[in-house]
């Protein structure tokens, strides 16, 4: 593994310089705040520091892939590869519900289907009955009728409600798949306490893998005028 350091004066060119010298496939480890006296007249001025990471040893800014695909269209072997992952996921539901056969509260058939949407067999047992799949239903009337299943799931999901009186630091934990919306999320809800509610507000990300997730939450943060922090591991968020 090649591990580099780099300093700018801002994470916007710090992961630039990350990029362009250790390509898109590199990892951004850590990022935090440092002071040197680089300013005007010597005074002290704050700047990026951004420690990054690529997992394959080959020269850093070469521009060389890791490994070479082979002369076979990357699409072509993109699309193999999810067809060979749903059969061994297909298999593998298969397979769980077989060895669960006399503990399913539903039919076999209609465990797999759950369970190829990420069901998992613990709300699948909490479908209510009349909102299960019909041994009949198929194509378009199946698909609606997973559609009702999951709502119902959904809406069975209890959620804390937040008491208007209440004292004392709240901690509000947002988690899920890449794309979804997660940190505008965070920073409409910031800047609702912070500008609406006059409450102090503070920033904790722990997704430091993804390259650009800590700048584009170091920006909403600047923006509001709030604080960020940075963990990098357990003690790190803890302390946070």
């Amino acid at each position: 593994m090649n591990i580099k350091t780099f300093i700018a004066n801002n994470s916007q060119e710090a992961l630039r310089k990350v990029k362009e010298e250790m390509g898109p496939e590199a990892v951004i480890l850590k990022t935090r705040t440092i002071t040197d006296s680089g300013g005007t007249n010597g005074m002290a001025r704050e700047r990026i520091e951004v420690t990054a990471a690529i997992d394959y040893d080959s020269p850093v800014g070469c521009g060389k892939e890791p490994f070479s695909s082979g002369g076979l269209d990357f699409h072509e072997k993109w699309e193999a590869l999810e067809a060979r992952l749903r059969e061994i996921t297909h298999f593998l539901i298969a397979l769980e519900a077989s060895t669960a056969d006399g503990n399913l509260s539903v039919p076999r058939e209609h465990y797999i289907y759950y369970r190829q949407f990420g069901i998992i067999p613990e709300n699948i047992h909490r479908i209510r009955p009349s909102r299960r799949l019909a041994a009949s239903s198929s194509g378009p009337g199946r698909k609606k009728e997973l559609q009702q299943c999951l709502l119902d799931l959904l809406g069975s999901i209890k959620i804390a409600k937040e008491s208007p009186g209440s004292k004392g630091r709240r901690i509000y934990a947002f988690v899920g798949p890449t794309g979804v919306g997660k940190t505008t999320t965070i920073a409409k809800l910031a800047a609702l306490y912070k500008i609406k509610k006059r409450m102090k507000v503070a920033l904790v990300t722990v997704d430091t893998y993804r390259i650009g997730a800590v700048a584009q939450l170091d920006t909403y943060a600047r923006i509001m005028g709030v604080p960020l922090e940075v963990a990098d591991s357990a003690e790190d968020l803890r302390r946070s």
